[in-house]
């Protein structure tokens, strides 16, 4: 876990990120806030308190799917479509209920990628920490862009590392399976997968 602290904070301390969260080009995370003047608002400020309005209105279910944009467009005069703070937007069209399923969708992701490093060795563990580290800047940059909208840009290459990273494994259970049952046939049941880097693992899958 310490890790992927330091992984997430490393990332967010890079230049290209800090000129995302804030106007002067550089902030902690403490100043990650809407209150924070140099905070990045991109001068919807006025808007988000707006939507923070609306959300009081249904703040358990929300006003429904898509219905965000909807008001984005009315109260900005069909200038905006999105209010660029993917957090607002869940809690908008979702409620409590709907913001709090993401949030813990993103925290069991984070759990279970950490789980699979503990258990595994060489370059797989390290695309599990990776994986894992990188849904803090993910996180953060809710608050001030469109990153579920804009699968195009953000989370791509995070989640090709974990689904990488998840085949390979896969890849080596069946193998370690395999060499299981060879053994098995030669008389001689061996639960030691030939595989310095990953022996431990197979191990664990072997005697499942």
């Amino acid at each position: 876990m310490t890790i992927v602290g330091m992984l997430g904070i490393a990332f967010f301390y890079t230049e290209r990120f800090q000129k995302k969260m804030f106007y002067s080009g550089h902030g902690s995370i403490n100043d990650v806030r809407f209150g924070n003047p140099d905070f990045f608002t991109a001068g919807r400020s006025r808007l988000w308190d707006l939507m923070i309005e609306e959300i009081k209105e249904k703040p358990l279910w929300g006003h429904g799917a898509n219905a965000s944009e909807v008001f984005v467009l009315s109260a900005t005069w069909g200038t905006l479509t999105h209010p660029h703070n993917d957090w607002l937007r869940l809690l908008y069209d979702y409620g409590l209920v709907g913001s709090s399923v993401f949030a813990f969708c993103l925290v069991a992701q984070v759990i279970h990628l950490l789980k699979g490093a503990k258990r595994t060795f060489g370059e797989s563990r390290v695309l599990l920490y990776a994986g894992a580290s990188s849904f803090l800047p993910f996180v953060l940059l809710m608050f001030t862009d469109n990153i579920i909208l804009y699968a195009a840009f953000f989370g791509n290459l995070q989640f090709t590392i974990i689904g990488l990273v998840y085949a390979a494994q896969k890849t080596q259970q069946i193998d370690a399976w395999h060499y299981f049952h060879a053994s098995l046939a030669n008389g001689r049941p061996n639960f030691s997968y030939p595989h310095n880097n990953f022996s431990n693992q197979q191990d664990h899958y072997l005697r499942k």
